[in-house]
């Protein structure tokens, strides 16, 4: 790793940095000096710079002003591969210990690329309007200004901009003065900030407006958006305060900054970036018309928020040394972000949502061979981008909850305010965090953990008789892989496993938590993990599943948790979990999917979203692979008789009182009535879809994506103009993309291929949307062989159009494949990205292709097992 680092002998203190963009010809100007200290002698001052043209660097040392290129001084050397630039001093010079000064005045372009110092376009008054801003997370500071664009290398940052006449200049922190220019613009100066890394630098030139309010603490929030969109902020500026205030009590730290600004940008290739004191989002992840928006719109918007709130403390107050943990402030933040959601909105029950979403994806991540350890070597910054995936953050943020429940929520918050007081404003390891959490529960953390963090992968916990003499259960650990059973090989590692459990009977009174076990070795005694006597006992493992493993039971403990089930005797989140295990046990090869799939029948009294969604997300799944039998219909007939029960009692009109849970699981239990051809969901929405497109406001928010989708899945050219005319008049960003969602749902081939075109047009859909075009490829099961071919024929497009977006591009190839389950297709893969290498995107695609073989082996396993109990259940 050291040879990718810059040099430790130069360090920045301070950045004084001016900026003149230009939003005509989007290039812009900059002057940066930078205060230096030289620790170590050197005849070098090594810098990072990409896309900069330098046209005046001078250094002050000793008293001496030196020019590049000038008073015997070579001219600084660029190098386009390693993003550096190098100042070499003359022949027989040498810098010693002590402050030195770097000027550099430099050109750049604001680029299309959603990264760097770039533009982003909004429409007004049917003409295009421009701003510029900035992403700079992980390297992209570089394109905006000569730095040491590594996290470690803090300094702080004293910014001033020329604004354009009309327009406003925001920064990380508050404006301190602005001075007026010949032509109308003027300079803003902000106030300097804290020492913090280069990535979290950031600045928005543009036209914009706010909506502000100040926490109970007094820290001033402005919600910050394009014109005529404020109002849309207000539901963010009410969570905003409140996490704000929130985080400031259970860190036991103020909110580090005296102002927090919120922006959404037009145009944002990720959902949002924690930016210190001026955090910028997509629309769809800040703006909410909070009167006519989806609950899960809502929901969403909170999330955000509360995660890159979060950031302010982990990540931005306390930064990782280096990318390798990058899971400190990603796992952290997602972690963190459900906990602010949950203070605020406790009826919303996040973390039974947290399990039905982070843990599934971790546990269908983490289960392949081409994991990666949650602390994973970086030793390239080109690598950098790639390991902003599930591990980092869902992962990371499970490995968080599990130790917060084995040394207790108390300990566990002492050791975060110890954690974040010790390094505020320096950088950590993961050693420091786990030193900090050990003096706060006075348990061994760094030898719980170590194998949370530094392996991959996680266990499967069989839950076998006990040994003889002995009573409860005997647990054994072994690897749990998604292709099935690991070689001995892949089976060297071993956990520390928290291991939670709970009993009880079937009508036979309440259930009982039983005494943590802890798991160290191959094998061990639960001694206290006894099943009640009588008819009806069952046995859960993992009770509460906040242990990140999966559970397998013998058959009569199985059938145990079924009837638990049935009776909804277990709590929710421990519905949620037995189902999770049971398909993924079946994918990998260790039950029959026919067992799993009985245990799906006991759900039919499930009443809860959270096991809906999960249940969902688990048949869609054996969706692909009934589609490949050609026993779609088979599967319709069955489904219907799951998902009509609960969609009837829900009905199309929401109750006076509803929760915020039964608006979400509504249009997903009607959708999957829509997706298996169920005739009056069919013409119910077909109905709805002449009143949406009379008048929006007429349909139930929650519903309006589904009933478009429906219609369009069934109808033809007219559904599908009339829900483009939608997209086109959108007044929400949210409501477009559902239009979006809605147009990739039709089943005909030419109006499929119509689409595609529309969509993939920058004229009509913009990049940062065309990502998800990609993403409801796979999902569109009478298209999505086309999709892919489509994909491949316009390959060098799509490649040259997001290259240069490294966050969206790095998922892009491997989005078209996620629909199939075949070795033919994997192999059609290999052969085209084999001959269109794409290194940024070569570790998802990698896990495509193995989720791809382990379903091909799933269906050559189990598929006449799964044929002949769908039959079972629909004849």
């Amino acid at each position: 790793m050291a040879s990718v680092l810059l040099p430790t002998s130069v360090k920045p203190k301070k950045y004084v940095l001016h900026l003149e963009p230009n939003l005509e010809t989007f290039k812009f100007k900059g002057i940066v000096t930078v205060d230096l200290d030289v620790v170590e002698p050197t005849n070098e001052i090594r810098f990072h710079a990409q896309e900069l043209e330098l046209h005046k660097v001078e250094l002050t040392t000793g008293g001496k002003l030196l020019t590049a290129g000038a008073d015997g001084v070579p001219a600084v050397e660029l190098d386009k591969e390693r993003q550096e630039g190098r100042f070499v001093l003359a022949e027989g010079q040498q810098l010693s210990g002590g402050p030195a000064k770097l000027r550099i005045e430099y050109t750049g372009i604001h680029n299309d690329n959603m990264v760097g110092f770039y533009r982003a376009s909004y429409m007004r008054d049917g003409q295009k309007q421009w701003m510029v801003t900035t992403q700079f997370e992980p390297v992209g500071a570089r394109q905006a200004l000569p730095c040491w664009d590594e996290p470690a290398a803090k300094a702080t940052f004293e910014v001033s901009l020329r604004v354009p006449a009309g327009l406003q200049g925001l920064s990380n922190m508050d404006e301190v003065g602005r001075e007026k220019q010949e032509d109308g613009s003027e300079v803003v100066r902000f106030a300097e900030s804290p020492v913090m890394s280069t990535y979290l630098l950031a600045f928005v030139v543009g036209e914009v407006e706010c909506v502000s309010d100040k926490t109970s603490n007094g820290t001033l929030v402005n919600i910050y958006t394009t014109p005529g969109r404020k109002e849309q902020g207000r539901f963010a500026l009410s969570v905003a305060c409140k996490v704000i205030t929130f985080f400031e009590d259970y860190f036991g730290i103020k909110y580090p900054l005296p102002k927090a600004d919120l922006i959404a940008i037009p145009d944002f290739a990720m959902g949002a970036m924690e930016n210190w004191g001026l955090i910028t989002f997509r629309e769809t992840a800040l703006l909410v018309d909070e009167g006519s928006a989806p609950a899960a719109t809502k929901q969403r918007v909170a999330y955000v928020i509360s995660h890159e709130l979060a950031h302010q403390w982990f990540g931005n107050l306390v930064t990782m040394q280096w990318w390798n943990d990058l899971w400190l402030n990603e796992g952290f933040a997602t972690w963190v972000g459900w906990l602010g959601v949950d203070h605020i909105f406790p009826e919303w029950d996040v973390w039974t949502q947290f399990a039905c979403n982070d843990m599934d994806t971790c546990l269908h991540t983490d289960a392949l061979l081409g994991s990666h350890p949650v602390e994973v070597p970086i030793n390239d910054p080109k690598e950098i981008e790639q390991v902003f995936d599930a591990l980092s953050y869902s992962k990371g943020a499970c490995v968080i909850r599990q130790l917060e429940a084995a040394i207790g929520a108390d300990a566990f918050k002492k050791g975060l305010h110890s954690y974040l007081s010790k390094h505020a404003y320096a950088n950590t390891i993961t050693q420091d965090l786990w030193n900090s959490l050990a003096e706060a529960s006075g348990k061994p953390v760094r030898e719980m953990m170590a194998s949370w963090t530094a392996q991959m992968g996680y266990p499967l916990l069989s839950i076998l008789p006990p040994s003889p003499g002995k009573q409860g259960v005997r647990l054994r650990q072994t690897r749990f892989l998604s292709k099935g059973a690991p070689s001995e090989a892949e089976d060297t590692q071993l956990w520390w496993v928290p291991v939670t459990a709970m009993a009880g009977r079937v009508g036979g009174g309440e259930s009982r938590k039983l005494e943590t076990v802890v798991l160290a070795e191959k094998e061990g005694e639960a001694e206290g993990f006894v099943v009640p006597e009588g008819e009806g006992g069952w046995l859960r493992v993992n009770a509460g599943q906040t242990g990140i493993f999966r559970v397998n039971y013998t058959e009569e403990q199985w059938q145990g948790i079924s009837a638990a089930v049935e009776a909804l005797q277990l709590p929710v989140i421990d519905r949620l979990g037995s189902i999770m295990d049971a398909f993924a046990l079946a994918k990998a090869g260790i039950i029959k999917t026919s067992q799993a799939l009985q245990l799906a029948w006991a759900f039919k009294n499930e009443t809860e979203y959270t096991v809906w969604a999960q249940m969902a997300g688990d048949i869609n799944e054996l969706e692909v692979l009934i589609g490949a039998l050609q026993q779609k219909p088979l599967l319709e007939a069955v489904g219907m008789q799951l998902f009509t029960p609960i969609a009837d009692k829900l009905g199309w009109e929401p109750k006076a009182s509803e929760s915020h849970l039964d608006s979400m699981l509504r249009p997903l239990v009607l959708g999957k009535l829509g997706s298996y051809q169920h005739a009056p969901t069919i013409a119910k929405c077909q109905e709805l879809f002449k009143q949406l497109t009379a008048d929006v406001s007429s349909v139930n928010p929650d519903l309006r994506r589904l009933v478009m989708s429906i219609a369009v899945k069934y109808g033809g050219k007219e559904e599908m103009e009339a829900t483009k005319k939608l997209y086109g008049e959108a007044a929400s960003p949210d409501f477009k993309i559902h239009c979006l969602v809605a147009l990739s749902s039709v089943k005909n081939r030419d109006l499929y291929k119509e689409f595609l075109a529309f969509a993939l047009d920058e004229a009509e859909v913009k990049a940062q949307d065309q990502y998800i075009v990609f993403m409801t490829m796979a999902g569109n099961a009478d298209n999505r062989e086309f999709a892919w071919d489509y994909f491949k024929e316009h390959y060098d497009t799509i490649h040259a159009r997001f290259a240069s977006a490294a966050a969206l591009f790095k998922r892009i190839p491997a989005l078209p494949l996620k629909g199939f389950a075949t070795e033919d297709k994997a192999r059609d893969a290999e052969a085209f990205f084999a001959a269109h290498p794409v290194p940024a995107a070569a570790m998802e695609l990698d896990r495509t292709l193995e989720t791809i073989r382990a379903r091909a082996a799933w269906l050559t396993r189990d598929g006449d097992d799964m044929v002949a109990w769908l039959k079972s259940k629909a004849s």
